[in-house]
């Protein structure tokens, strides 16, 4: 190697580094909305952090939101799916219904390829078809109620599938 390009060299590579951070610190400014999210110890309240952080950088994606949101339904009932991954409650249409009279068991099907089976009778015992929208929610004591526009009562449920 010649004295004159290890001088050259030498004489490069601080400005090398030099722009190496200057790039850095163009992509990561220190007024970044993701710097504090970095610090907040739990996972799920972190991640809404970025989300809102990178909504606010890049605007809210409504496609990216409405999958979300379709997976929440699909999770809800779902007892291994995290507590914020579930919908509160939904609302569907029963596509199928099997009742077995020996053991006195309802099994509906619904539109979103949900199957649910009553646990209880409740008040609403019977008037289940095909078509019916059913709202079904988390009832005060850790189960699921589904009830009927137009109908008194619910009856309790658990998801199968």
């Amino acid at each position: 190697m010649s004295p004159m390009y290890a001088i050259a060299t030498l004489a490069l590579a601080p400005l090398a580094a030099l722009t190496a951070q200057i790039a850095h610190a163009q992509t990561q400014p220190a007024d970044s909305p993701l710097l504090p999210c970095r610090a907040i110890e739990k996972k799920s309240d972190r991640l809404e952090c970025y989300d809102r952080a990178m909504d606010a950088v890049y605007g809210v994606d409504q496609a990216l939101m409405q999958q979300r949101e379709e997976s929440r339904r699909n999770n809800f009932g779902d007892a291994d799916a995290a507590q914020e991954d579930r919908a509160t409650e939904i609302t569907a249409t029963i596509t199928n219904m099997d009742y077995d009279q020996r053991y006195d068991i309802l099994q509906i099907e619904l539109d979103n390829g949900q199957v649910w089976r009553a646990t209880s009778l409740g008040a609403l015992r019977n008037g289940f078809e095909r078509g019916q929208v059913v709202l079904i929610k988390k009832s005060g004591l850790g189960g699921y109620k589904l009830t009927m526009e137009g109908r008194n009562g619910f009856r309790g449920v658990q998801r199968v599938r």
